[in-house]
């Protein structure tokens, strides 16, 4: 800890007194027994069933929509799927589609998920990943597939093409020019 503290200057104290912690987090300890106390009641086998059953119904529903690759489908997993969603065989990049879930209330994670080394195998950017948690329930699962759903994905890659995009280069749209009612995204000419 600190030895003195004024505004020119501050001592710390001598070792190994100056790595001392502090104030002990009590408020950090009383919440974390609460946390556990919640989680108990709540039964763990039943939040793991509750969080497969989530996982395993998202797989499916997100393998009947045209254009979505599921990566380690089937398998058992904590509560997570991860997927990315394709124009043909072009790649959206997964940013893309985090950002158009994102617009539309549903919140994942999109990069690669400290898994390089496996992201690079899979020769990918990154993936789009969705999450389950014991409060999740399978209406916010049905929500966040009609949002995935409800956009069409080929403009995205049209409007790529039509501005001259490569590989590797960010499109960012003004969300004022996607229209998710009518699928259709209009291209102004910036002044």
């Amino acid at each position: 800890m600190i030895e003195h503290v004024r505004w020119e200057k501050t001592t710390y104290n001598v070792l190994p007194y100056k790595f001392e912690a502090g104030t002990p987090d009590f408020i950090g300890s009383y919440t974390f027994k609460s946390a556990l106390d919640y989680i108990t009641a709540a039964g763990r086998k039943e939040i793991e069933r509750n969080e497969q059953a989530l996982t395993t119904y998202a797989e499916e529903q997100l393998q009947s929509i045209s254009g979505v690759k599921v990566y380690a489908s089937g398998l058992t997993k904590a509560g997570a799927v991860s997927f990315n969603c394709y124009a043909g065989e072009k790649l959206i990049h997964p940013f893309d589609i985090g950002t158009l879930l994102d617009k539309q209330g549903v919140a994942v994670r999109t990069g690669h998920h400290c898994a390089e080394p496996l992201i690079d195998f899979l020769g990918v950017p990154g993936t789009v990943r969705v999450s389950f948690a014991m409060y999740n329930t399978q209406e916010e699962v049905d929500r966040f597939i009609k949002a995935l759903d409800g956009f069409e994905l080929r403009p995205m890659f049209m409007l790529a093409l039509c501005t001259g995009m490569r590989r590797g280069e960010l499109l960012v749209l003004t969300w004022d020019c996607v229209d998710f009612r009518n699928k259709t995204i209009t291209v102004r000419q910036s002044a």
